[in-house]
């Protein structure tokens, strides 16, 4: 794990404002406690066994890990990812994957929507198995998605465009969350909390 924190450094985590609508909104500075989950764009069989991530983007990382289990889920699956920090995922796995494989994967960060305490693995609650699954992230910096959703232009049009995502979505730089707003109007919008494991 301190190798990781050493070698990233800060992370960019995904977080919609739903999800802030109903956790609670965060600034620069700001300290949480969360699970990730993932989002892989992409996952195959992997002949390295060695674990390892690094950031191919703002919010876009690649990594070789362990699948530690895959479990059935609300007729789903959910997949546990060590890659030296550990993550999980509702997402469908391969078939040729199994658990105990080794994958190398890209995928997004997400903090926890509150369904950690719920997982298990072979029976037992996920946070008895593994406890390092939470951590604590120090906010360092926070982008907005702003140019997709057309509520969202009025809320950030003046500030200056911070990154255009590989989609051309375009992000700017804020220091506070405002998802109670946006979500009040019925929109939902994607930010990237750049964080720093504690």
């Amino acid at each position: 794990m301190d190798n990781v924190k050493k070698d990233i450094g800060i992370f960019g985590i995904n977080c919609d404002s739903m999800s802030l609508h109903e956790f609670g909104e965060y600034e620069v500075g700001d300290n949480l406690r969360s699970a990730l989950s993932f989002v892989d764009t992409q996952m195959e069989l992997s002949q390295s066994t060695t674990k390892y991530i690094k950031k191919l983007d703002l919010n876009l990382y690649e990594g070789v890990g362990k699948i530690i289990n895959i479990d059935d889920y609300n007729n789903g699956q959910m997949s546990l990812f060590d890659c030296g920090i550990y993550a999980y995922s509702f997402g469908a796995v391969p078939k040729r994957i199994k658990s105990g494989s080794y994958v190398k994967m890209r995928f997004y960060l997400i903090f926890d929507d509150g369904f950690l305490w719920q997982l298990t693995v072979n029976g037992k609650r996920l946070t008895t198995v593994i406890p390092d699954m939470e951590h604590v992230w120090e906010i360092k910096d926070i982008f907005v998605r702003t140019g997709i959703v057309e509520r969202g232009k009025q809320y950030y049009e003046d500030l200056p465009v911070a990154w255009v995502s590989p989609k051309r979505e375009i992000y700017k730089r804020i220091r506070k969350t405002n998802a109670r707003v946006e979500c009040g109007g019925g929109h939902t919008n994607n930010y990237i909390l750049f964080c720093e494991m504690k």
